[in-house]
């Protein structure tokens, strides 16, 4: 992936790194840090390139906040290891839709109640759910996912402003 950033950024080889999971690189003068964290998903970017790279998660830990990005996965006992070792996170973006028919999608995305478990798994004080309402990946109404989390965040006794949606162009403060 380093040379397809090269190749279409620009940007400096000096700036790009290749990382494999749980690998850490602190910022150049700075106390943050970025760590390549695991996902369970399968990677393709062409006919012929199946899971050459590897896919995963991300994390940046400061000295005072953290955020874990989940960006596109399945659900995976790592998230718990991820919560062991840089949890909690004041923050978490954590994927709730593209999950129907389940029998086939769970081995590539999270069901709402999938994504509360990451949640808890990560130890996240604040989670934004991504992945859902841009456009139809799956057979889901593309506004059931939200309404699933509220649910699945009631059943699980967490407060629903604990982990939030919002709408296209929204934001949310931890």
């Amino acid at each position: 992936m380093k040379s397809w950033m090269r190749t279409n950024t620009g940007v400096s080889e000096n700036n790009v790194f290749e990382m494999d999971w749980w690998e850490e690189r602190k910022l150049s003068n700075s106390d943050v840090k970025i760590v390549f964290t695991p996902a369970n998903h399968w990677c393709k970017r062409s006919v012929s390139d199946d899971n050459t790279v590897l896919w995963g998660s991300w994390s940046v830990i400061g000295p005072n906040n953290s955020f874990w990005f989940g960006g596109d996965t399945a659900y995976s006992e790592a998230f718990k290891q991820i919560g062991e070792k840089y949890g909690p996170f004041s923050m978490a973006a954590i994927p709730i839709g593209a999950y129907q028919p389940n029998w086939f999608m769970k081995y590539q995305h999270v069901h709402p109640g999938e994504a509360v478990e990451i949640h808890k798994d990560v130890k996240s004080q604040k989670s934004l759910g991504i992945h859902w309402g841009t456009f139809k990946l799956t057979v889901e109404n593309y506004l059931e996912p939200p309404k699933l989390l509220d649910t699945y965040l009631n059943n699980n006794n967490i407060p629903t402003d604990d982990f939030v949606t919002v709408n296209i162009g929204g934001s949310v403060e931890p």
